[in-house]
C-alpha cells in the first residue's frame, strides 16, 4: 500500500525522467486498479481514448471476467499524448511495446524498483510491489467516500465490478485495509460496515 503521498512521488519521479509509457501505465495501476497482466497486455484496440474507455477482454482478465474501465478526462488526456506519439499502428499492436512484443513483467517490475528508490519511497524485499498499487487505488477510493459522508457500504459493488472482482468478497479487504491505515476514517468506516469489520472484544 502507498500513501497518497507517496503515490504522487513516484509519479513526479517518473514524470522527471520523461518516460511518458512508464508514466501511463503506473497511472493505470493507481488511478484505475489494473492488474500487471491487463495494463501489460492491452492493444490499441482495447483503448477507447475518444469515449475514455478501455477494454479488458474476458481473456485477458482473471476469473474470464472481461469489464469496460472509464478513465478520467485528465488520464485519457494523457494516454492519447503517449499513443499521438507512438504513431499510426493496428488495432491488434501493443499499447504499451517492447522490443519483443509485449512489455515483460519483470521489466515493470524493475522499473518499478527503480522508481521506488529514485521516489524515496520506503520498501524492503517484502514490497511494495507493482500489485501494491492497485491495492492503493481500492483504498485510496474508499477513503474518500469515506471522507465525503458516502454511503461505502452501497458502493461496494461498483468497486468489486470496477476492479473485476467476482463478487463483493474480494473487495472487502481493501475496508478493513482502509481502516488499519487510516484511524481517522475507522469510525466512518466501521460504522456502516461492522457486517464486514467485526469488533474485537
Amino acid at each position: 500500500y502507498l500513501t497518497l503521498e507517496e503515490s504522487q512521488r513516484l509519479l513526479s519521479a517518473v514524470e522527471g525522467k520523461n518516460r511518458e509509457r512508464d508514466y501511463c501505465i503506473l497511472c493505470l495501476f493507481l488511478n484505475c486498479g489494473l492488474r500487471i497482466s491487463e495494463a501489460r497486455m492491452l492493444v490499441a484496440g482495447d483503448v477507447d481514448l475518444a469515449r475514455g474507455v478501455i477494454t479488458i477482454g474476458p481473456g485477458k482478465a482473471k476469473f474470464n471476467k472481461g469489464r469496460l474501465v472509464p478513465v478520467s478526462d485528465a488520464l485519457a488526456e494523457r494516454l492519447s499524448r503517449y499513443d499521438r506519439a507512438m504513431g499510426a499502428r493496428g488495432p491488434r499492436a501493443p499499447f504499451f511495446p517492447s522490443p519483443k512484443g509485449f512489455w515483460a513483467t519483470s521489466t515493470i517490475d524493475r522499473m518499478f524498483l527503480a522508481l521506488l528508490a529514485s521516489a524515496g519511497v520506503p520498501h524492503t524485499d517484502a514490497g511494495p510491489t507493482v500489485h501494491s498499487l492497485r491495492h492503493s487505488f481500492a483504498c485510496h477510493r474508499i477513503m474518500r467516500w469515506a471522507r465525503e459522508g458516502e454511503d461505502v457500504n452501497a458502493l461496494l459493488p461498483l468497486l468489486a465490478s470496477y476492479l473485476g472482482h467476482e463478487g463483493v468478497g474480494g473487495t472487502e479487504r481493501y475496508l478493513r485495509l482502509t481502516a488499519e491505515m487510516m484511524p481517522d476514517l475507522r469510525d466512518a468506516i466501521e460504522g456502516k460496515l461492522s457486517w464486514v469489520i467485526p469488533g474485537v472484544s
